[in-house]
């Protein structure tokens, strides 16, 4: 998808050490709203994160992505993530990965929980049941020709050998924790939501202790009876379309403010591949940056495999030529249509069950001759990530066309959304595209900066 941005610049130094100046100038700016905030007995939000990041094969690489920048809004002072939720079906292996991950940031303080799977067997949409029945399979197989289909190709190791909690504690025994001390301290509690609807569901939240919810997926109003339903096209939305439901009444009931942005926003604040590739290359061939492009060419790489036969699509509108045009910088037409010729007629009468790892590395041969360079940074979760900051930030960052919403109902101002439309987006797509940059940057700057504290410091004590 093309975008309307200039050419790229460079994030980092050219050491990889620091942010280039336009983007340091997004971090200060964040640090000096959150100085004038403490100034004002102002503590960073007390933030929790619930998604799906994993290498199972049925991760995006948004979630990694949208972690980074936790990391560097902690260090400016905008909020102190209090612990990580992890769904889905291969919880154990993804939260040691999480934990990892999150030490490599700098965040071993950070405790990483597992949550719910995200299942719901009595779904009675028959063809959104059949797609999770199908993805709950493939996790569960065993087969070694199938590894392909429930894991995604990750050479870098960061899976963490501690406990994702030192207390062992269930996610709901951590939660019920940090809600008595929000309700307490007065510092309630921010929620980013990627992927959890039925986990958040069973922490029980109540305005008592709840600031805010910030999510990633569509939500479509009814303003007459001020009630909100889940967009059934958004991917994290149909694992349980019953929990998002649910989840979606307690807030307007109990009148929680939250914040939603659809794929709309994703799509235009798509990023270049070249920002990835100057993060590992200024940032070395390990650690947090290597492994966040083997996840966005595996990702890339299955979800495209998935495109191609109907019947392993796991919604009708996610077709080859729809992955193109929103997730390639692609324009000629006459060229897209080839390279869609050449993959329906290599792989579509290949079914899924019977399609080998030996034969998926053929079609990775043909998708990084033909694709991979082409595609571009969809970025879903992180944009639950930057709504969750206060206004104040907003304003100061110049990221929303209306900070105040002074042109929405009582309603559509306490439950907001961006990206309603492509012509109703809500935001300046150049200055988040920025922030996205400058965050996720910097987040990755801390890493490596940690990684070299723990080495010194492992030196010295050696």
């Amino acid at each position: 998808m093309s975008s309307n941005r200039d050419t790229y610049s460079a994030v980092l130094t050219e050491d990889g050490k620091n942010l280039t100046p336009k983007y340091r100038e997004i971090i200060n700016t964040i640090e000096k709203v959150s100085q004038d905030r403490r100034s004002r007995g102002i503590e960073p939000t007390n933030t929790i994160q619930i998604g799906d990041q994993g290498v199972s094969g049925n991760s995006d690489y948004d979630d990694w992505l949208s972690l980074p920048p936790l990391s560097a809004l902690e260090n400016a002072g905008a909020l102190k993530l209090r612990g990580v939720i992890v769904t889905g079906h291969n919880t154990s292996e993804d939260t040691a990965v999480t934990k990892g991950f999150l030490d490599r940031l700098g965040m071993s303080h950070v405790p990483v929980f597992a949550g719910e799977e995200e299942y719901w067997e009595l779904d009675d949409d028959l063809q959104r049941r059949r797609a999770t029945d199908s993805r709950r399979k493939i996790l569960s197989s065993t087969n070694p020709n199938t590894v392909w289909q429930r894991r995604h190709h990750v050479d870098t190791d960061l899976k963490s050998t501690s406990p994702g909690d030192p207390l062992n504690r269930t996610y709901q025994e951590f939660y019920n924790g940090l809600s008595e001390e929000a309700k307490s301290t007065g510092n309630k509690i921010t929620h980013i939501i990627t992927t959890g609807a039925q986990t958040v569901n069973e922490l029980g939240i109540t305005s008592e202790e709840t600031g805010k919810i910030s999510m990633q997926g569509g939500v479509s109003y009814d303003k007459e009876n001020n009630t909100m339903s889940p967009d059934p096209l958004a991917r994290n939305n149909k694992y349980h379309m019953k929990a998002c439901q649910s989840l979606l009444n307690t807030v307007a009931n109990k009148n929680i403010p939250s914040v939603y942005s659809t794929k709309n926003v994703a799509f235009q604040c798509s990023l270049e591949r070249s920002f990835l590739d100057e993060l590992v290359t200024k940032t070395g061939s390990t650690g947090v940056a290597k492994f966040m492009e083997e996840m966005v060419a595996s990702v890339d790489a299955k979800f495209f495999k998935d495109s191609i036969r109907p019947e392993d699509r796991f919604a009708a509108h996610l077709d080859s030529s729809f992955l193109i045009d929103k997730k390639t910088n692609l324009t000629d037409e006459k060229e897209k249509q080839r390279i869609i010729s050449l993959f329906e007629e290599k792989y579509a009468k290949k079914p899924k069950e019977t399609f080998t790892d030996k034969m998926y590395k053929e079609y990775l041969k043909d998708f990084d001759k033909e694709l991979r360079h082409h595609m571009t940074l969809t970025q879903y979760d992180i944009h639950a990530v930057i709504n969750s900051l206060d206004i104040e930030y907003h304003k100061a960052l110049g990221t929303l066309s209306d900070p105040d919403g002074t042109e929405l109902s009582d309603f559509d101002r306490t439950h907001r959304t961006f990206g309603k439309s492509t012509d109703d987006l809500g935001i300046d797509v150049n200055r988040v595209t920025d922030v996205i940059k400058a965050l996720v940057a910097h987040g990755t700057i801390l890493s490596v900066r940690n990684t070299e504290s723990s080495a010194s410091y492992s030196t010295q004590s050696d």
